[in-house]
């Protein structure tokens, strides 16, 4: 099954946050931060649809209801990394940081595609505002988290 960006994500140009260092050579933003004080998001993708079958499903009222967006995104990619954290002895660095490093180490340059292991990048759907491309979007970030390769990646050869 083809992942694809949700029509009801976020994305855009941050109004509140400012771009960080290692956000430079995937922001398209980037650039602009110091003047227009705006960071491109999301960082990553994560699944969110409350309206598919990998939606969480919870009881309200007795009644099973599949919920997502940020209540289910957010846990899910908090929880990808605590379990890294874990299986690596709390010696990881911040998520933030180390996803981005990966992901330039292999797409150094604005507009770079080329396939990063540990992250699957999403190429279709849009949010209404700004479509799922490939590389870096405000739809879907840098991609959706593959923790199984991630952690093989970050285990080293």
């Amino acid at each position: 099954m083809q992942e694809i960006g949700w029509v009801g994500s976020g994305g855009e140009d941050s109004e509140t946050e400012v771009p960080g260092f290692w956000t430079q050579a995937s922001d398209p933003f980037y650039s602009q931060g110091a003047v227009m004080g705006g960071r491109a998001v999301p960082d990553i993708a994560m699944d969110a649809d409350p309206n598919v079958a990998t939606a969480a499903e919870i009881y309200v009222n007795g009644t099973p209801t599949g919920v997502g967006g940020t209540s289910l995104s957010s846990p899910l990619a908090l929880g990808s990394s605590a379990r890294l954290q874990s299986g690596h002895r709390n010696k990881l660095g911040m998520a933030a940081i180390d996803c981005y490093a990966r992901y330039d180490a292999v797409n150094p340059a604005l507009g770079d595609t080329s396939p990063v292991t540990g992250f699957t990048d999403i190429v279709g759907g849009n949010n209404g505002g700004f479509t799922a491309t490939p590389g870096y979007d405000e739809v879907t970030g840098i991609g959706v988290l593959d923790v199984a390769a991630l952690n093989s990646v970050i285990a080293g050869p």
